[in-house]
């Protein structure tokens, strides 16, 4: 005859594995898994931002060397005025003085001279600064000024 089991005859220590039976802990602390993904979209984030820091300082420093070829435009502007009638003649001479302020191996200076179109009319005067350089990315300035020159009175003696 078939002997009849009885689930009272069998040790309770099968029934139940020791890690069963203990508490379950607590992890603290990410896993070595959580740490590779964080560092992964850290690293996708920077990825992403660096260039854009990269760019941002060059478009500084293009817009400094831009605001520095306009101001110097400015100061060429100023210093033109100080010259007389008899000088204005001679443009040429007045572009050679003034090239020596600035540095002719970056930048090219141009001025053109417009006759007046009456009599007693200011002198209109271009100038026109600009990189050297083809493959520089800085715009030329170019600026119109006029001279009027008063006519020298002679004292009656």
């Amino acid at each position: 005859m078939a002997s009849h089991f009885d689930l009272e005859d069998i040790p309770m220590k099968y029934f139940y594995s020791t890690t069963c039976l203990q508490k379950r802990h607590r992890r603290n602390g990410f896993g070595v898994t959580e740490m590779v993904v964080a560092l992964l979209i850290l690293g996708l984030m920077v990825s992403y931002v660096l260039p854009l820091f990269h760019q941002l300082g060059n478009m500084q420093r293009r817009i400094e060397k831009q605001t520095l070829l306009q101001q110097t435009a400015v100061n060429l502007i100023e210093e033109l005025h100080t010259f007389s009638a008899e000088q204005i003649e001679n443009i040429d001479a007045v572009s050679k003085t003034l090239k020596k302020r600035i540095d002719t191996e970056k930048y090219n200076l141009t001025l053109k001279k417009h006759p007046p179109i009456k009599t007693g009319q200011p002198l209109r005067i271009d100038l026109e600064l600009r990189p050297v350089h083809p493959k520089e990315t800085l715009a030329g300035v170019k600026l119109t000024t006029w001279l009027s020159f008063t006519p020298a009175v002679k004292e009656a003696s």
